[in-house]
């Protein structure tokens, strides 16, 4: 398999567009991932500014440790600026993750649709009962 090499290859791309003066930013479709990638160095590819999407994906690997904990290089990326997206989507999205995430003080950066709006609503209101800025902030304000 190719395990990290196509994110790797693409942020050494996006880095000599960006070394021209353009803005590319990298966004990793974090589910279904090849059974060799790990998804800690594939995190660790990504810059300040990058997305990482469907954080909370059922689909192996995940952002969970064999302990349920969320994985360190997980945590690592998202404090260097990584942004977290939920992506809610059918099959690449987990209630369960997304509160047992939240109970552990891991909040997404980016609550995007991925085109499904009763599970967008549903990551906003049901079950967690975020606050207000919790809830709002990441689905109305552009990141840079």
């Amino acid at each position: 398999g190719y395990k990290n090499e196509p994110v790797v290859a693409t942020v050494k791309l996006a880095d000599i567009i960006e070394a021209k003066g353009y803005s590319c930013k990298v966004s990793v479709h974090a589910a279904n991932l090849p059974d060799d990638a790990d998804i800690e160095k594939i995190a660790a590819a990504l810059r300040p500014g990058d997305v990482f999407c469907h954080v909370f994906s059922p689909k192996k690997p995940g952002i969970f440790g064999a302990d349920g904990k969320i994985l360190p290089g997980i945590w690592e990326a998202k404090k260097r600026g990584v942004l977290m997206d939920c992506c809610n989507g059918r099959v690449h999205w987990s209630f369960d993750f997304y509160k047992r995430a939240i109970e552990q003080g891991f909040f997404p950066d980016i609550i995007s649709s991925d085109v499904i709006l009763y599970l967008f609503l549903k990551c906003m209101d049901k079950g967690v009962r975020l606050s207000s800025d919790k809830a709002f902030k990441p689905v109305t304000t552009r990141v840079e």
